[in-house]
């Protein structure tokens, strides 16, 4: 375990000893990701490439949002998903 910093500095090193507890045993949900990215585990995460497929696919989408002219099929959470649509 470390239990101490040592900073380098161009008039010499400065060593200070400190201590830590960890405030929470598990990590919130919202920080679950990040920390598993940190770690080495890429499992929640997405390539560069994907991303950038993911803004090309949505580009044409996304302005109409605001203008309500884009139908989202929407239902409860923990449903079985909307309805499917039917094609006339």
């Amino acid at each position: 375990m470390i239990d101490r910093l040592v900073i380098l500095g161009a008039t010499g090193d400065l060593t200070l000893p400190f201590t830590a507890q960890p405030v929470l045993s598990e990590p919130p949900d919202c920080a679950r990701p990040l920390l598993d990215v940190l770690l080495g585990n890429a499992a929640l995460s997405i390539r560069g490439d994907e991303a950038q497929e993911d803004r090309r696919v949505l580009a044409p989408v996304t302005p109409a949002w605001p203008g309500d002219m884009v139908t989202l099929a929407e239902h409860p959470a923990a449903s079985d998903g909307p309805a499917p649509v039917r094609s006339s």
